[in-house]
């Protein structure tokens, strides 16, 4: 059974449904526009960098 079939054999309260759902998901994807992850920090403590995590947190938060 193809989807105009389908379709095709609700009531017109379902079909009514119908449209009022696929609405609804095309409003959503509208909302939120889909990106890609960011990773341009990647590799960016390669440089020779030394310390743990928290002394490096705290270098961040006093300057």
């Amino acid at each position: 059974m193809d989807l105009n079939e389908i379709i095709n054999s609700l009531t017109d309260d379902q079909k009514e449904e119908v449209v009022q759902f696929i609405q609804s998901l095309m409003a959503r994807g509208a909302q939120r526009p889909r990106t890609r992850l960011r990773q341009d920090w990647a590799g960016a403590m390669s440089g020779g960098a030394s310390g743990s995590a928290v002394e490096l947190q705290r270098s961040v938060y006093q300057s």
